[in-house]
């Protein structure tokens, strides 16, 4: 069994860091060291990466709402005003 004062002092530990980096104290990783305009190059490749997932989802999201108002229109004049 793990001793309960060494289980209070890792939890401690891992809290106090978290809260040097929430507050800004500590960085959160160390960087590489290098020339700025690496780092800014390395989160413009990180932003295109993304961006064909999140157009890939906001595709499938408008013909999902597409897909949905052609049911509700037919479904509207199938049964009326009432809906169902």
């Amino acid at each position: 069994m793990v001793d309960l004062s060494s289980k209070q002092a890792k939890l401690n530990s891992l809290l106090n860091r978290k809260r040097k980096v929430e507050t800004g104290a500590q960085p959160a990783f160390d960087p590489t060291p290098g020339t700025s305009s690496q780092s800014v190059k390395l989160t413009t490749e990180v932003t295109e990466q993304k961006d064909p997932e999140g157009e890939e989802t906001r595709r499938k999201a408008a013909e999902a709402i597409l897909r949905d108002s052609k049911r509700a229109k037919e479904r509207a004049e199938l049964v009326g005003p009432q809906g169902w």
